[in-house]
C-alpha cells in the first residue's frame, strides 16, 4: 500500500476497491477486536513487496485454571427515547450510526456538517438531549458547534467521535461530566452504551450525591 492508503487502512468504510466490491470494515473490525482484548495491531506495507498485519496480545498465565465462570454485572440498558442530533460529514458512517440508534428507540436528527446542524437545531421545537458529532468537519468543527448549541440548550450532552485519538485533545476543552469522546472505529454496542451512559450521567451523579449524605 502507498503511504496515504496505509494511513487510512483501519479507518471504517475506507476501501480502495470499486463500489460494491468491498465494505472497508475488515481491518477496522480486526483493530477493534484486538484493542478490546488489550492488544495492538501493527501494519507493515511496501509497494511491490506486500503487506504484513501482526496482532499482539498481552500474555496469559497458562497455569491458571479457568474454573467456574465469574459472575457478570447486570448489563446496563442501551436503549432510550431521547432525541439525538447526529452530525457526521461521511454519509455512510452517518447512515449506519442513525440506523443503530433508531433501532434502540432514539429519535435521531441527522446533519451533514455544522452549518446543517445549526439549521436543524433552530427548526426543532422539542428538546435535543444529545449532540453526537465528529470532531473535524468541513466548515464548523465539532467543538465549535457544541459551544454554540450549549449556549442555547443548557442541558444538552455532547459525544465527540473521531478516527484519530489525538483529536481528543481538540475536544478536551469541553469534555467533562456532560460530554465524552468515542474513538472510531467503534461497534454498534460501544456506541449505544456510550450514548446511554452519557445521557444517564446527571442522574448517576445525583444518586451518588444522595447516597453520600
Amino acid at each position: 500500500m502507498p503511504p496515504d492508503v496505509l494511513a487510512r487502512a483501519i479507518e471504517p468504510f475506507f476501501t480502495t476497491k470499486p463500489e460494491g466490491k468491498g465494505t472497508g470494515l475488515g481491518l477496522s473490525t480486526v483493530f477493534d477486536i484486538v484493542r478490546e482484548s488489550g492488544g495492538c495491531l501493527v501494519i507493515e506495507s511496501a509497494l511491490g513487496a506486500g503487506t504484513t498485519v501482526t496482532s499482539y496480545f498481552p500474555p496469559v498465565d497458562a497455569s491458571v485454571e479457568s474454573g467456574a465462570p465469574r459472575p457478570q454485572p447486570a448489563a446496563r440498558p442501551s436503549t432510550g427515547v431521547e432525541t439525538i442530533l447526529l452530525v457526521e460529514d461521511d454519509a455512510v458512517v452517518r447512515g449506519l450510526a442513525r440506523r443503530v440508534l433508531k433501532s434502540r428507540g432514539y429519535n435521531v436528527l441527522t446533519a451533514r456538517d455544522g452549518a446543517d446542524a445549526l439549521g436543524i437545531e433552530a427548526g426543532h421545537p422539542g428538546d435535543i438531549h444529545l449532540l453526537l458529532t465528529d470532531v473535524v468537519m468541513p466548515g464548523l468543527s465539532g467543538p465549535d458547534l457544541a459551544q454554540r448549541l450549549v449556549s442555547r440548550r443548557k442541558a444538552i450532552k455532547i459525544l465527540y467521535i473521531s478516527g484519530f485519538g489525538h483529536q481528543m485533545a481538540v475536544a478536551s476543552r469541553l469534555i467533562g461530566w456532560r460530554s465524552a469522546f468515542l474513538q472510531k472505529p467503534f461497534t454498534p454496542e460501544m456506541l449505544t452504551l456510550t450514548v446511554r451512559d452519557l445521557l444517564d450521567r446527571e442522574a448517576d451523579l445525583a444518586g451518588h450525591a444522595e447516597a453520600a449524605r
